[in-house]
This record gives C-alpha cells, structure tokens and sequence, in this order.
C-alpha cells in the first residue's frame, strides 16, 4: 500500500512537472511553407497539464498530433535535414536552456505531418514541419496564453 502511494506521488509529480517544456504565453502555431510562403495556422490546446494537442489545416486537409518534450537526440532530426530559416548560432547559456520537443500529426486519409521544435527558455519557441511529399514548413508560437481546461 505504501509503496503505491509512492508511485503514484512520483507519477503524479511527473506529470505536473512536464508542462512546463510547453510555452505557456502561445495558443498556436502559424506554418509558412518554403515553397511558396503560403501562410497556415495550427491551434494549440492543453488538454491536461501534462498533454498538449495541435491541430490545424493545411490545403484542406486536418492534421492532430500531440506535442511531446523529447531531447536533441531524440527528435526527428529535420534541423539537419533541412536546416533551420535563421541559422544563428546559440551560445551556451541559450543551449542550456534549450527545451526540445516533437509531433507527428495525422490526418484521417492517413497522411502525417512530422514536426520539431525549440523552446529558449520558455520564450521564442519555433520549429520545422514536413509533410509526406517532403514540403517544409517553418513554424513560429504566437497567439495568447494557453489556458488550461477546467
């Protein structure tokens, strides 16, 4: 008994602890594609504070996914593919506060969109998606703060 009171703390925590990868000022995402500058939007939603879902359109398709914390060596690697659109090096201080996080986003004739992302801090997050015909999007946060549900 004691013992799964333990566990459940630690789950607990755990969970409540992995919010806070997500930037917490931004309410979606706007998708520019590099082969042309059409301009998308995704919207975020924290379904739990642990648990954030991104869904957006893109040409008439719905793409949903959730938004994992992940570490530089567990994305998906588009950075290095595709390189980022400002290439500015980040000092170490920025590294270190660096959050990292992943999606893959479905839609319901089974297309994905597959996504990385950085957090600095808390402030400036951004990223890189790509569809199955290999377009690239750049992805910027903006909007107002996520609100979590009641």
């Amino acid at each position: 008994m004691r013992e799964t009171l333990k566990r459940a703390a630690v789950l607990s925590i755990l969970l409540v602890a992995g919010c806070a990868y997500t930037p917490t000022d931004v309410s979606e995402l706007q998708l520019t594609a590099r082969d042309g500058g059409m301009v998308y939007y995704a919207a975020l939603r924290r379904d739990s504070p642990a648990v954030v879902t991104i869904t957006g359109e893109i040409d008439r398709r719905v793409y949903t996914g959730k938004l994992e914390l992940t570490d530089a060596n567990a994305t998906f690697g588009l950075y290095q593919l595709y390189g980022p659109r400002d290439a500015v090096p980040a000092t170490a201080a920025t590294l270190a506060r660096t959050n990292f996080m992943k999606a893959i986003l479905s839609s319901s004739d089974h297309r994905l969109l597959t996504c990385d992302f950085t957090d600095f801090g808390g402030k400036s997050a951004a990223g890189l998606c790509v569809d199955d015909t290999k377009r690239v999007y750049d992805v910027i946060f903006t909007g107002p703060r996520l609100l979590i549900p009641a």
